[in-house]
C-alpha cells in the first residue's frame, strides 16, 4: 500500500512538470518541504528528484542531494543520510524525465504498526465478548442434547419406551429416533429373553417331572420286569428332554439374528439329498420308505447352507415322528420360472385345518400331541427361512398327509443361476 503512494507521489509530480514553464534549462531549483509541522499524522517525510534524459537536475526537495538517489529504474531499499529509505525511480511519457521519490523506512514501519494497532486492539477488547457470545450460542443450540442425555440417563433399565420426539428440535430428531429404533431393538431382545426363559423352564418342567417318577418307580418295584420298564421310561424321558434342550438352544442363537453376516453359495438338491442321507436311519427304524427326487438340472442359491441343513433335517424329523410305521415319506427340490422349493411330504395323517396356522408358533403341537413332539421344529424352520430369504408353507394334501415346503422367490431373491449354464 506504501509503495503505492510513492507510485502515486511520482505520477503527480510527472503530470504537473509537463505543464512547468522553465525558461532557463540546466538551472536547479528546489521546493521547500515543511518536516517540521506536518499537517496529517500519517504525512510521511517524502524526498524527490527530477532529471531530464541528459542526466540534469530539474528539480529536488529541500534536503534532497544533488546526486541522483539512485541509478536503475523501479523500486530498490537504499541509504540515505545514514537510515534504509524506500525508493521509486519512474521515467516520465516519452522518456523525457525521470522523477525519483523515496521516503523514509523508519516512517512507513510507524505508519503500518500504528494501522496494526488500532485494527487489531478492538479486536482484542472485543474477543472477550465474543467469545462470551459463542459459548452461550453454543450452550443454547446444545441444550436439546442435554434434554435427551437427561432423558435417557434419568430412565431406569426396564424402561425402554421410545423417547418423546414432538418437542425435540429438528437437528436432533433424527438422533432421537435412531435411539428409539435401538430402545426398540433392546426392548424386543429382553422380550425374548423373557419369553424363552418363562417357555423353557414350562416345558422342561414336564419331561423332569416324568423322569422323576419313573425313578421312583424304579426305587420302590419289587420285579425286575417294573424295573426295566421305569429305566427304559427314564432313558426316553432324558431323551425327550435333550431333544428339547437343543432345539431351545437353536432357537436361542437364531432369534437375535438380524440377517445373514456373509451368504454363499450353495446347491440346494445337494443340500436336500444330503438331509435326506441323514435322517434316513431313523426313518429305518419305523419301516418308513423315504425318498428323494432330485431337481431335473443343479439349483445355486445363496444363504446359509448350515442353517438350511438344519432346518431340511427338521422338516423330514418331523414328516418321520408323525408318519406311522410303514408309511411313505417323500421329499425333492424343484423349481419354476420365479421360484424354487425344498419340500417333504408324508403320508401321516396331516393336520386339522384350524391348526395349520398355529404350527409354526412355539411350543404349539396341536391335537396330535401322542408323538411326543417339542414344539419347536417348525418355529426354528420358520426362523431360518426369514434369515435366509425364504419363506416355510404348509399344507394338507388331497390324498391325505402333510407338504411343508421352503421356497425361494427368484427374482426377488440373491443371485440364482443353474449350475449346468456354467
Amino acid at each position: 500500500m506504501l509503495d503505492g503512494q510513492l507510485a502515486q507521489t511520482a505520477h503527480l509530480i510527472i503530470a504537473q512538470i509537463g505543464y512547468a514553464q522553465i525558461e532557463e534549462r540546466g538551472m536547479q531549483q528546489s521546493i521547500k518541504l515543511i518536516n517540521g509541522n506536518n499537517v496529517h499524522p500519517y504525512e510521511q517525510s517524502l524526498e524527490f528528484q527530477v532529471w531530464d534524459a541528459q542526466g540534469r537536475l530539474w528539480l529536488h526537495s529541500d534536503n534532497a542531494p544533488t546526486t541522483p538517489i539512485a541509478h536503475h529504474d523501479g523500486y530498490a531499499d537504499i541509504r540515505h543520510t545514514g537510515q534504509p529509505w524506500r525508493m521509486l525511480a519512474l521515467w516520465s511519457p516519452g522518456h523525457r524525465f525521470q522523477v525519483q521519490v523515496a521516503e523514509p523506512v523508519k516512517d512507513r514501519e510507524e505508519v503500518a504498526i500504528d494501522l496494526a494497532t488500532h485494527s487489531v486492539f478492538p479486536m482484542f477488547l472485543a474477543l472477550p465478548f465474543l467469545a462470551g457470545l459463542i459459548y452461550l450460542a453454543v450452550k443454547q443450540s446444545m441444550r436439546p442434547l442435554d434434554v435427551v442425555a437427561y432423558s435417557v440417563s434419568a430412565r431406569s433399565q426396564n424402561n425402554l419406551d421410545p423417547i418423546e420426539t414432538t418437542a425435540t428440535p429438528i437437528e436432533v430428531r433424527p438422533l432421537v429416533i435412531a435411539l428409539n429404533r435401538l430402545l426398540a431393538r433392546l426392548s424386543s431382545a429382553l422380550e425374548f429373553e423373557r419369553r424363552f426363559t418363562a417357555d423353557a423352564a414350562h416345558e422342561l418342567r414336564t419331561p423332569l417331572a416324568a423322569i422323576k417318577v419313573q425313578a421312583q418307580v424304579c426305587q420302590v418295584s419289587p420285579d425286575d420286569v417294573t424295573r426295566s420298564h421305569a429305566l427304559s421310561q427314564v432313558a426316553c424321558g432324558v431323551d425327550r428332554a435333550s431333544h428339547l434342550i437343543e432345539q431351545l438352544l437353536r432357537l436361542a442363537r437364531l432369534d437375535p439374528l438380524y440377517g445373514m453376516s456373509e451368504a454363499v453359495p450353495f446347491d440346494l438338491g445337494r443340500l436336500g439329498q444330503e438331509a435326506v442321507d441323514e435322517v434316513r436311519p431313523a426313518a429305518q427304524e419305523k419301516n418308513q420308505d423315504l425318498n428323494f427326487v432330485p431337481p431335473p438340472v443343479p439349483l445355486q442359491l445363496h444363504g446359509d447352507p448350515e442353517m438350511m441343513g438344519m432346518a431340511m433335517r427338521n422338516l423330514l424329523e418331523n414328516a418321520i415322528r408323525y408318519t406311522p410305521r410303514d408309511g411313505t415319506i417323500t421329499a425333492g427340490v424343484d423349481h419354476g420360472p420365479t421360484s424354487a422349493r425344498f419340500w417333504v411330504r408324508d403320508s401321516g395323517p396331516g393336520a386339522p385345518a384350524e391348526d395349520l396356522p398355529h404350527l409354526t408358533k412355539r411350543f404349539y403341537r396341536g391335537r396330535n400331541v401322542a408323538s411326543g413332539g417339542s414344539g419347536l421344529g417348525l418355529p426354528i424352520v420358520k426362523r431360518v427361512a426369514e434369515l435366509n430369504n425364504a419363506r416355510l408353507n404348509l399344507c394338507n394334501m388331497p390324498e391325505g398327509g402333510l407338504e411343508a415346503a421352503l421356497e425361494w422367490s427368484l427374482p426377488e431373491n440373491l443371485n440364482t443361476k443353474l449350475l449346468g449354464d456354467w
